[in-house]
Formats: structure tokens, C-alpha cells, sequence
């Protein structure tokens, strides 16, 4: 049927295998799911955070009311501001879905400050703590499975006393080394301050460099993710004293900058000189793997029982500890705590199957790779040249690495290759081996006789098994029906006095049974070996004996031992 837009004389020629592949409303709509099935399980485990700073210059309620509505639009999660210009308990007004965390300074002090956050409640879990100094604060945020330390800060000028921010930082130093130590920290703030990166000389930055080498942080507007380079600008003027820093344990928790945005055009920077910085943070939670767990009640290390000495000092140490009777469970705590402080235990190693090509040279070069590649980690970055000869080093190192991996994996597939062809010479050997096992055997007769009672010898099968079936019938007539007299059992364990099962244990049975056991065997549910019972001396084998005693009498077994199975083995030998 032609095309209903198309004259008849017109011939249509759509490719039609095209529209025999268009799937249905159905499909579509099952794809569509199958996709975002998929896109929620791969973000599943992420969480993302954006976060804006912003020095507002000033406490406008106009613009109060624009960060809200940012927020809002925007889905910012936390707004970082400095210079709030608030004084004492002062707070801004702001609508039940924020809420406020800051700093103010009091009245009569200088003129300017004030920092703090907005927060998003619903969307945001945190804990505002704050401090003495009122030029920097802390919120905690609740992270996927960590907590992300952030710090708003405000620096005066350089024209302002030097030691003004000199006791800021100090401050900052001493909050992350000892209440934030080994957590992930983010700074965020105005810091009047201009480094070489960017300005090409640095300005009023000892401090700031300072900061930077104590707490081993990075400056996130020198990363690949920031957009932009000033944060300040008036007219012609423009420069760059705004600054976001973040610790390596940030990366370690796998909480990552995924973009800095500079609004350099002043669309969102409420009518500030300073230009807002957005920042949008991805956090990822650890891969949980499951563990092998071993059975209850075994062991996870095997003791030291191969020294002699240590097993001494381990028998004289228990020796001192006895001094009364306890419970059966204390003394194999006892026990126990004497052995891992004078036996101790093997360490447990994990033992792979090493690369073929992996050796010593290979193992020599990796590690040279990752010296430099530290190297260049640790270089400062202000520092280009060195950091960029560095640089050199580690791809050239990186180069070769691979170059001899390569070769040493050829050398492998070679060797393995030679290897295979020399083995294989011997199958066509094999196979004709085995085609002739196949075929029809020869069969040998063997000579079958038999010798009767009289003398006279049998060859025949026939007469043999006449014979047999005569011969065994005529044993099947002969069989006695009389009874058996009862032997006598007068001298049998039947009189002798019953002897209990529940009869105390005496001191030689002890000792004797003690020699009996081997050495380097598996240690039982209690985890002691029997290396350890060998070498008990009188005081420890007196206890041992007064609770074996003590569990016959009263028929109360420890726990421990309720959890013991008997497990049987089969022998391939006994099957014979």
C-alpha cells in the first residue's frame, strides 16, 4: 500500500527492514525501566552535596531573601557566608526550610565580620559547633557512612595588624590537628590573600601557605574540576582572594570535588564585589565485602609450640597463677592469657600464586615508579617548575615499566610456548597406544584341575562340578543338631565387681594418659593444644585434675564441650 502522502505513480522507497525493528509503546516503556533500574543501582551508593561561599558584604534583607530563593531553585544544600555584618545573637530572617549557624562578633568590637551557614533542614544532617574565635565556624556533616568536617573563614586585610590573622590560623591549625584529626576537612573563605598560581606572585600569603604545609591540604581552585579563576571584581578590577582547601583524607573517603564554579558574570552573587563559588561534592560509601567467617569455636592462628623455652616459661608463669580453685572456664582463660604472653601465636599469612613474569627486576622498577610518583605529589604547587620536572621523571619511569613488563610477559609466552611443543611430541605415541589397546586380545586358556580326597585328579569342568555339588551336600547332611556345651566364664570380667564409668580420675591415670597424647595435633574447642597440657607442672595438673573430677561428679559438662561432633572418616584402605 503506498504512502498516503505519496501519488500512486510515485514509487515509495522506504527501507522497510527499518520499520519492522521500531519497538512498541510496550518495549520503550520496559526499556526505560530496565535504564533507570540500572542508573539507581549504580547510584545507589552516591550521595551529592552543593555547597555555595560567598562574602555578602553586608546585612541587606533583599539579599537574605535571593540566597533563599538560589537555594531553593538551585537545590543547594549549604550556603558558606562571610561578612554578615551580625552583632551579638543576631540572626538573619529566614523561612522555616533554613536554618541558620554562625559566628557574630559583639558590639564594640571592629567594624565588618561575621560569618556562618544556611542550611537546608530536610535535606541536610548536621551539627554546628562552635568556638571561641569569631572569624571561623564549624559544621559536621553527615556524609554517606563518614562525616565531613566544613569551616567557613574570614581573614582582614593586608592592611590591618598582621597578627590579627596570624592568631586565626593558629586557631584553625589546632582545630584540625586535635579535634579533627584523621577526619576529612573542607575550608571555605575569604582570605585576603593572593597566590602565585593565579596572581603570579604572592601577596600577603605566608599565612595562608602556612595553613596549607601543616595541614597537608590542596587548594581547590587550582584543580581540573574549577571554572574560573577570580573571585573578586570591581570595575576593571579583578582578582582572586577566595579560596576553597581540602585534606587528602577528604580523597581517601572517596569524597570528591566534582566541579567549582566561579561566577565570574555575577548572575548569583547578589550584588557583592566578591563573586560566589559553587561547589558540588560526591561521595561515595565503601564497597562492603563479605567475609569468610570461620566455624564457632575454632581457631584463627595456630600457636608457637615448636619452642621449647617459650613453652617452659609458659608452665612456670601458670604455675605462680594458681593460687585457688575457680571454675573450669576461668582456668582455660588462665591458660590462655599465659600463652599469649609467653607462647604467642603464628601469624597468619596469605599465600597467592605470584605472576610468572613478576621477579625482582620487574618488583625493583615498580618501586622506583611509585618513589617518584610520591615525589610529585609532595612538591609543592606553587612550585611549577620542580613539580613539572618531577612530573617528567614519573612518566618516563611509568614508560619503562611498562616497556619491561611487556617484554618479560613475551619472554613468558615464549618459554610456555617451547614448553607445550615439546610435550606434545609424545601424543601421537600415545594416541596409536591406545587405538591398539582397543582391539581384540588374545586369550589364553589356563589349565583347571582339581585333586579329590581319594587321590584322583579332575580336569574336567563337568566332573569338577559334580564333585563340588556331591562334596558339599554330603557336609549339609553331617551337620550336627546338638547343642554345644557353654563354656566355662567363671574367669571372665562377668564376676569380677562392676567398676563405674562416674569413678574419680586418680593421679596416675592423669599422668598416664597425658604421655599419651602426640604433639602437633589440632588444638580442641578450648584452644589449648596438647603441647600445653604436656607441659603443665604439679599445680596446673592438680587443677586440671580437681575439674575433670569435678565434671563427673556434678555431670555438668562446659559449654564447650556441648559443641564437639564426632566426624568419621573413611579409609580407601579399609575398603580392601
Amino acid at each position: 500500500m503506498p504512502h498516503p502522502l505519496v501519488p500512486a505513480d510515485v514509487k515509495d522507497n522506504t527501507d522497510t527492514r527499518y520499520l519492522k525493528s521500531t519497538p512498541t509503546c510496550s518495549q520503550m516503556k520496559n526499556t526505560r525501566k530496565r535504564h533507570q533500574h540500572t542508573r539507581h543501582k549504580h547510584e545507589k551508593g552516591k550521595q551529592n552535596l552543593t555547597m555555595c561561599l560567598l562574602n555578602i558584604q553586608g546585612n541587606n534583607k533583599l539579599k537574605w531573601e535571593e540566597i533563599q530563593n538560589q537555594m531553593t531553585k538551585q537545590h543547594i544544600d549549604l550556603y558558606a557566608l562571610t561578612e554578615t555584618h551580625l552583632r551579638e545573637q543576631e540572626e538573619p530572617n529566614l523561612t522555616e526550610e533554613f536554618k541558620w549557624h554562625g559566628q557574630n562578633r559583639t558590639k564594640g568590637e571592629k567594624r565588618g565580620g561575621g560569618v556562618g551557614f544556611i542550611c537546608r533542614t530536610p535535606n541536610l544532617q548536621l551539627e554546628h559547633t562552635p568556638n571561641k574565635c569569631k572569624e571561623h565556624t564549624w559544621v559536621k556533616i553527615y556524609l554517606a557512612d563518614c562525616c565531613l568536617h566544613v569551616c567557613v573563614i574570614y581573614m582582614a586585610t593586608s592592611q590591618e595588624d598582621p597578627q590579627w590573622n596570624d592568631d586565626i590560623y593558629d586557631c584553625i591549625v589546632k582545630d584540625i590537628e586535635d579535634e579533627r584529626h584523621g577526619q576529612p576537612v573542607l575550608l571555605l573563605g575569604d582570605f585576603n590573600c593572593h597566590i602565585a598560581e593565579l596572581e603570579g606572585k604572592d601577596k600577603n600569603a605566608s599565612g595562608f601557605r602556612n595553613l596549607i604545609e601543616r595541614c597537608n591540604l590542596r587548594i581547590a581552585n587550582l584543580d581540573e574540576a574549577s571554572q574560573g579563576t577570580y573571585t573578586w571584581s570591581r570595575n576593571t578590577q579583578k582578582t582572586a582572594i577566595d579560596y576553597a582547601l581540602y585534606n587528602n583524607l577528604a580523597v581517601q573517603h572517596n569524597i570528591n570535588i566534582t566541579s567549582l564554579h566561579i561566577d565570574e558574570e555575577k548572575l548569583d552573587s547578589c550584588g557583592s564585589d566578591h563573586n560566589r563559588i559553587k561547589i558540588c561534592l560526591e561521595a561515595d560509601r565503601p564497597r562492603q565485602t563479605e567475609k569468610k567467617c570461620n566455624r564457632t569455636g575454632t581457631t584463627t592462628a595456630h600457636w608457637k609450640t615448636q619452642d621449647t623455652d617459650a613453652l617452659t616459661a609458659f608452665a612456670s608463669q601458670l604455675e605462680t597463677e594458681l593460687d585457688e580453685y575457680c571454675t573450669y572456664e576461668e582456668f582455660i582463660e588462665k591458660c590462655i592469657k599465659t600463652a599469649e604472653e609467653t607462647v604467642g601465636r603464628k601469624k597468619k599469612h596469605l599465600f597467592h600464586r605470584a605472576t610468572p613474569w613478576f621477579d625482582t627486576e620487574v618488583k625493583k622498577q615498580i618501586a622506583e615508579r611509585k618513589r617518584l610518583s610520591k615525589k610529585h605529589r609532595h612538591i609543592q604547587q606553587y612550585d611549577a617548575a620542580a613539580k613539572e620536572v618531577a612530573w617528567k621523571d614519573y612518566i618516563e619511569q611509568k614508560e619503562k615499566v611498562k616497556q619491561l613488563v611487556a617484554e618479560k610477559i613475551d619472554e613468558t609466552h615464549r618459554k610456555q610456548e617451547i614448553n607445550i611443543t615439546q610435550e606434545r611430541k609424545h601424543l601421537s605415541k600415545r594416541f596409536w597406544s591406545y587405538i591398539r589397546s582397543l582391539g581384540p586380545k588374545e586369550t589364553t586358556q589356563k589349565a583347571t584341575s582339581l585333586k579329590t580326597a581319594t587321590g584322583v585328579v579332575l580336569q574336567c569342568e563337568d566332573k569338577i562340578e559334580a564333585y563340588m555339588t556331591e562334596y558339599f551336600n554330603n557336609l549339609q547332611k553331617e551337620v550336627q543338631t546338638e547343642e554345644r556345651p557353654k563354656a566355662d566364664r567363671s574367669h571372665t570380667m562377668q564376676n569380677r565387681p562392676e567398676e563405674s564409668l562416674l569413678q574419680a580420675i586418680s593421679p596416675t591415670e592423669l599422668k598416664r594418659h597425658i604421655s599419651y597424647l602426640k604433639n602437633q595435633k589440632a588444638a580442641g574447642l578450648d584452644e589449648i593444644p596438647n603441647e600445653f597440657i604436656k607441659a603443665m607442672q604439679s599445680k596446673a595438673r592438680e587443677a586440671l585434675l580437681h575439674y575433670l573430677n569435678k565434671t563427673l561428679e556434678t555431670l555438668q559438662v562446659p559449654q564447650k564441650w556441648k559443641k564437639a561432633r564426632v566426624v568419621f572418616l573413611l579409609l580407601i584402605k579399609t575398603l580392601s
